[in-house]
């Protein structure tokens, strides 16, 4: 998989970044990551704020290193569900 921004992002994120033995597994959580936002959510850029801020959300919450995983699945999920109804994000069009 091809590294760029987001997955720096998310790497950066869970303090990982010297560490190369892991990035399989990081590569594999911003795709399931992706995929989780795919449901609802249909414009996914790897270079926006937003998904990035869901991807990081996701690895916290999926990486095991965290005392509170839970804490980061509901931000996550909460960000995800946000993305979803707003019309930029769900191939909605405009609102008016």
């Amino acid at each position: 998989m091809e590294q760029n921004q987001l997955f720096d992002a998310v790497k950066l994120a869970l303090k990982k970044t010297r560490v190369t033995s892991l990035d399989g597994e990081i590569e594999r959580l911003v795709a399931a990551a992706k995929a989780d936002l795919a449901a609802g959510v249909c414009k996914i850029e790897d270079d926006d704020e937003n998904i990035k801020q869901a991807c990081v959300l996701y690895a916290k919450a999926n990486f095991g290193e965290t005392e509170t995983p839970e804490r980061y699945a509901a931000c996550f999920e909460a960000l995800r569900d946000r993305l979803a109804l707003n019309s930029d994000y769900n191939g909605g069009g405009n609102n008016g």
